[in-house]
């Protein structure tokens, strides 16, 4: 039979319960933390992958022709031409547009990598903000044990006032 915790006014068994909340924190933490750097494991062979793709590409051809579409659509859509003028410049977005295509695995392969290089960034903070819990916690569990080592020690030539009842009833 377990009595409640206000009843209970022995400190050592505190401390036990005080322990055994702080050891399944420390697990929780543990077992986060494996699984955050399972998640960041996985991220890097991501980004890894991607490295193919992004070498492969020209960046300044690319940067160019997307310079050259905005130009051209925004020349387009805020001056008025002869229908010929425009459609010669409209030809001329979709010849723009249709170079551009050659590289869009690696304008997605780009985006992905910005994507994943962020996520990156967040796990790792993740990971040591839960280190620092758990070096905090180590360090409380590490404090509980010594106090627990300390009571055990102490207790142990002490006369309890559960002893002095028991000596009072034997002299009646």
């Amino acid at each position: 039979m377990e009595l409640p915790e206000e009843l209970i006014d022995d400190p050592l068994t505190k401390i036990e319960k005080e322990l055994e909340q702080l050891t399944e924190e420390k697990k929780k933490l543990v077992s986060e933390i494996k699984r955050l750097n399972e998640r960041l494991k996985y991220k890097r062979l991501e980004l890894q992958a991607l490295t193919p793709i992004l070498e492969k590409a020209n960046e300044d051809e690319i940067r160019r022709l997307q310079r050259q579409l905005r130009r051209l659509e925004f020349k387009i859509s805020t001056q008025a031409y002869t229908p010929s003028i425009e459609r010669k410049l409209v030809k001329k977005v979709k010849e723009v547009e249709e170079r551009l295509m050659k590289y869009e695995p690696y304008i997605k392969a780009k985006k992905k990598e910005r994507l994943v290089k962020k996520d990156i960034e967040e796990l790792e903070k993740a990971i040591d903000e839960k280190e620092k819990l758990l070096k905090d916690v180590k360090a409380r569990i590490k404090e509980k044990v010594s106090e627990k080592k300390r009571l055990k020690t102490m207790g142990s030539s002490d006369v309890t006032l559960a002893d002095v009842a028991i000596i009072e009833r034997e002299d009646k």
